[in-house]
């Protein structure tokens, strides 16, 4: 069995002030895509469509957003040149 990680950053991240560019690479795109394939798929979804399927939809939409602010946020810290936060 794998050893937990451990968070060892005790001080929240800066808050950014200034305009950041970050290059959407080909994972980028990804998440940037399954983000927005997931919304279209929940905000088009008909009114009577079974409250399941729509939880489901809302998941999957939750979980691309998520994936695609990690990417973001990691891809922050690395411009940034921020420490790692697990060891």
């Amino acid at each position: 069995m794998a050893t937990p990680r451990k968070y060892l950053t005790t001080e929240p991240p800066a808050l950014l002030t200034e305009p950041l560019t970050i290059t959407l690479d080909a994972y980028a795109l990804e998440y940037l895509n399954a983000y927005r394939q997931a919304r279209h798929t929940y905000l088009s979804s008909p009114a009577g469509v079974e409250p399941e399927e729509r939880g489901r939809l809302s998941e999957a939409r939750r979980q691309a957003a998520e994936a695609l602010a990690g990417y973001l946020a990691f891809s922050a810290k690395q411009q940034l040149g921020e420490p790692e936060e697990f060891g």
